[in-house]
C-alpha cells in the first residue's frame, strides 16, 4: 500500500500482486483491488479492467468499489 500511496504504481503492482495470490490471506482481495488501480494509474486499462471485473465476479467486500471503478473506465 505504501508504494501505491507514494505513486510508485509499478512497484505497488508487483508487491501487491504477490500478496493477492496468498491463499487465505485476509488482505488478498484488497491487494488485488490496488493492483487493478495501479494498472489503471499506469494507463494499462486492459489489465485493470480484467482485475476489476474479477473482483466484481467474486462478489466480495471490494466488488461494489470495483464496479464503480469499471464505470469510471467506461466513460
Amino acid at each position: 500500500m505504501c508504494f501505491y500511496q507514494l505513486a510508485n504504481f509499478n512497484q505497488a503492482a508487483t508487491v501487491l500482486s504477490k500478496i493477492s495470490k496468498v491463499e487465505g490471506s485476509p488482505f488478498a482481495e484488497e491487494a488485488l483491488f490496488y493492483v487493478a488501480k495501479s494498472y489503471v494509474e499506469m494507463e494499462d486499462l486492459e489489465k485493470g479492467t480484467v482485475l476489476f471485473q474479477d473482483l466484481v465476479n467474486k462478489q466480495g467486500f471490494y466488488s461494489k468499489q470495483a464496479a464503480l471503478e469499471l464505470k469510471k473506465l467506461k466513460k
